[in-house]
């Protein structure tokens, strides 16, 4: 019986390359992430890809898709980062405004406008002030 080797069973799950991306022919699943049954265990794609191509996750990081489509898996595509710098990258509307130097309601955040909390997170001035405002 032929043995298939794990980079031969990867190649063998690519549809369609965009540009360099390698998306799989089935496994998408709702989330967004294709995963594939290895030894009894759902894998992603892109963590076994990596793992395959280039060696094991860092200690401490996860895998950010460099190109923003979770469901690609060519090792090429994501890098190993913190989970904070992956969430900073995301598309939530909170790391979004984040990005774009402004807080959730719009306001600009740099300078004057920006305190820190006794926890350390920084605070958008304004949105305090309108806070305390309505609670008066």
């Amino acid at each position: 019986m032929k043995t298939v080797s794990m980079t031969q069973r990867l190649l063998a799950l690519v549809q369609v390359v965009e540009g360099d991306c390698w998306k799989p022919r089935r496994y998408i699943e709702p989330h967004g992430y294709a995963r594939l049954m290895i030894g009894g265990e759902l894998r992603y794609l892109h963590i076994l890809s990596y793992e395959t191509f280039v060696g094991p996750v860092p200690k401490g990081k996860e895998l950010d898709h460099i190109c923003r489509h979770t469901w690609y898996f060519n090792w090429e595509h994501v890098e190993p980062v913190t989970s904070r710098v992956n969430s900073l990258r995301g598309e939530h509307p909170l790391f979004k405004a984040c990005r774009e130097g402004r807080c959730l309601k719009g306001h600009d955040v740099s300078g004057g406008n920006v305190y820190r909390r006794c926890d350390g997170r920084p605070r958008c001035r304004q949105c305090e002030l309108d806070r305390r405002r309505k609670a008066a």
